[in-house]
């Protein structure tokens, strides 16, 4: 497995959680759009570097507004 570069975020949140590096630099990785989640220091930043960080609630309104624009 190759190494995952690190995206600091303690520049950027006034409480810095350097655990969320490695879920950043995964979601870069894999070029994902969105990164889930309930973590309140991903949740501050919002947007880093690429994927928007919302609510496991936020993004299941996206599914379903989307499901509703395809029918």
């Amino acid at each position: 497995m190759g190494n995952l570069p690190v995206y600091s975020t303690s520049n950027t949140i006034g409480k810095p959680d350097p655990n969320d590096d490695m879920i950043i630099a995964t979601a870069r990785r894999a070029n994902v759009a969105s990164i889930v989640s309930r973590d309140d220091d991903l949740l501050a930043l919002q947007q880093y570097q690429g994927p928007t960080i919302i609510t496991p609630e936020a993004f299941m309104a996206l599914v379903r507004e989307r499901r509703r624009d395809t029918s």
